[in-house]
């Protein structure tokens, strides 16, 4: 199997069920991929027990200079009702032109990719890039020990690097049509209100924390997020649930909670929304019956500056697509927020029209082209 092609390492890759923190063996493929290609790997692991996760990370060339990074996550969401797939989720199907899978766009197929394209590079020029590879098997998950603590490691053990490009999927319609350029914030909170349970026939001898958490949301629902940030969405709110516990019709519940989380742009930090939002609650209601648990570590949001690097490797995927990419900054978040803090970083990948959905599938040209992409990348790089 020669490595310059990326559907073998793709199909290798998708047919280990990596679901969120498990590599599945991944980890192996990838070490032995790497070994070929002439690279220093380790596996490196963060947190005890079930919290455990592994992380992948290999460096070649360029001595002590800055290196390109490529960088991904071999986690997967899990496969619902394997009954519903076409072809088997683990499987790797090729059928009809595509790459059928979990995993094939989200996102073993760009981690396949970047492999071949490093192959591709060493076969063209005899010998590697300065270039360094990482994944994490904790991207779809709570996302603690992974590349939030691998960065710092290898930072602390003199790495280096001048530029990342992180394969989510980040196309719509086209492979190379969308890059992310940055990422909004994400701030994530649970309301809880404090009442006393009783009959419903007696509702003066309770406390009912219903009305009180839903005054609370109404509150939430009208907080001020109107600060525009060039090339960011608006920042939002969003309820994502309510909660009271209460199976019983006839009785008032003791507690009532929920869940909010905001999507911002840089005009805004962490720290100034939980101070909004904490003001805006102690106005409407008493604080010794709510309470507000923000969930931190913060997410927070970024954005590449432009340079002339990053305006070489727009202009490579331009004409390496065919397409003029749309420098974005919405949708979800990726580990790209814990990497540009170590150097400027872009999400680029292929459609996501499918992703975490039944039937996730690639486009054999599509996983091809990505592959040219990342190539020319890896060169304009080494030229820079």
């Amino acid at each position: 199997m020669t490595l310059t092609n990326p559907l073998p390492l793709a199909q290798q890759l998708m047919r280990c069920p990596s679901i969120t923190p498990r590599e599945a063996g991944c980890f192996a493929l990838l070490r032995q991929w790497f070994d070929q290609l002439g690279f220093t790997s380790d596996v490196i692991s963060f947190g005890d027990g079930d919290a455990r996760v592994d992380n992948f990370f290999a460096h070649a060339g360029g001595g002590d200079h800055p290196k390109l990074l490529l960088s991904g996550h071999i986690d997967v969401v899990p496969t619902g009702d394997e009954t519903l797939w076409t072809y088997p989720p683990f499987s790797a199907t090729v059928a009809d032109g595509y790459l059928w899978g979990r995993g094939a766009c989200d996102m073993k197929s760009s981690l396949a990719a970047m492999v071949a394209a490093v192959a591709r590079h060493k076969q063209t020029y005899g010998k590697n890039p300065p270039l360094a590879f990482a994944a994490t098997s904790d991207e779809e998950g709570i996302a603690i020990n992974g590349t939030a603590k691998l960065l710092p490691h290898l930072a602390a053990r003199g790495h280096t690097f001048g530029f990342c490009i992180n394969g989510e999927p980040t196309s719509n319609r086209v492979v190379g049509d969308t890059v992310k350029v940055g990422r909004r914030g994400s701030f994530s909170a649970t309301l809880h209100v404090q009442g006393r349970q009783g009959h419903v026939a007696y509702p003066q001898l309770a406390q009912n924390p219903v009305p009180v958490l839903l005054n609370l949301l109404q509150a939430l629902r009208h907080l001020p997020l109107d600060k525009p940030f060039a090339q960011f969405p608006p920042t939002h709110l969003e309820i994502t649930s309510i909660d009271v516990g209460n199976p019983a019709r006839n009785v008032i519940p003791a507690t009532a909670s929920a869940n909010v989380n905001i999507r911002y742009n840089p005009a805004y930090t962490h720290d100034e929304l939980t101070e909004m939002i904490q003001a805006m609650l102690a106005r409407i209601a008493d604080k010794n019956i709510f309470s507000l648990h923000v969930v931190t570590p913060p997410t927070p949001a970024f954005i590449t500056q432009n340079t002339p690097l990053l305006e070489k490797m727009i202009a490579t995927i331009a004409r390496t697509a065919g397409v003029t990419p749309a420098l974005s900054t919405d949708g979800g978040t990726s580990d790209a927020r814990f990497i540009q803090a170590f150097c400027p970083v872009i999400d680029c990948g292929p459609t996501n029209a499918t992703i975490h959905q039944t039937n996730e599938r690639i486009a054999l040209t599509d996983l091809e082209k990505i592959t040219e992409i990342y190539a020319a990348m890896i060169d304009v790089f080494t030229r820079h």
